[in-house]
């Protein structure tokens, strides 16, 4: 297992968008944008954090805008209750991991983690968004999606098509 994570330090925004919910967006497009990058076929879950449907599209519509330069086989992405999936459930530990290391100034968690984090983006420039952005609960965001890497891709034996059963209609 790889972890992939972006930690956006909110302090460092200096002109807030105007829909917070872009500030999550970003971040989850930014971890994606990475794991794409090292992995071209993905299947990717997502915590269903929203109830409404349009709010899941902008941010499945938003990760693909952020991947759409890179070279893709397959990228799928599902959204689902995190209390139905024991990887999202390790998710959350690896976010409240990285929000204690970096909020708390506490790395004990962390470091339960540390060998296996592949990528750690900390966005601390001024950072002015000039579009939307997402609210948070904590100064410091941080976020790890689930991805499940398929199998590699390899020939897929050739099935062959079966003539319909002939029907006695007698």
């Amino acid at each position: 297992m790889a972890i992939v994570a972006v930690i956006v330090n909110k302090q460092t925004i200096t002109r807030p968008p105007a829909e917070l919910e872009d500030i999550y967006r970003d971040a989850v497009g930014r971890a994606v944008r990475h794991a794409v990058i090292r992995w071209p076929r993905l299947v990717i879950v997502l915590d269903k954090r929203y109830t409404a449907k349009k709010l899941r599209y902008a941010l499945e519509q938003s990760i693909r805008e952020q991947i759409s330069d890179l070279r893709q086989e397959v990228v799928l992405i599902q959204q689902e209750e995190s209390l139905a999936r024991k990887e999202l459930q390790a998710t959350d530990y690896v976010a409240w991991a990285f929000f204690q290391k970096y909020e708390r100034g506490e790395s004990r968690f962390y470091d339960l983690i540390a060998e296996r984090v592949i990528v750690e983006e900390v966005v601390e420039r001024n950072i002015i968004y000039l579009s939307a952005i997402s609210r948070l609960t904590c100064g410091v965001n941080s976020y790890a999606p689930f991805i499940r890497r398929p199998t590699p891709a390899h020939p897929r034996p050739s099935r062959k098509r079966r003539a319909p059963a002939k029907r006695d209609l007698t």
